[in-house]
């Protein structure tokens, strides 16, 4: 899991990364997931269009905040 936030410019660059260190020890075998919260500038597009094993969990308003507070 990779939290995000205002990252769009770099999301790209970091998910390339990742893959080419992860792929040739686990292979198939892994899911990068991006979970953005309140990201004005397009990180969720960007990171669900950098690669098929990416996931992107998008946290927006009411939820953000109650996932974000204290039990």
């Amino acid at each position: 899991m990779i939290p995000t936030f205002n990252e769009a410019n770099n999301v790209t660059t970091l998910l390339t990364s990742l893959e080419n260190l992860l792929e040739p020890v686990l292979g198939q075998a892994c899911e990068l997931i991006v979970v953005v919260v309140d990201s004005p500038d397009g990180t969720a597009a960007s990171s669900k269009h950098s690669s098929p094993r990416t996931g992107a969990a998008v946290s927006r308003g009411a939820a953000a905040n109650a996932a974000r507070s204290p039990p």
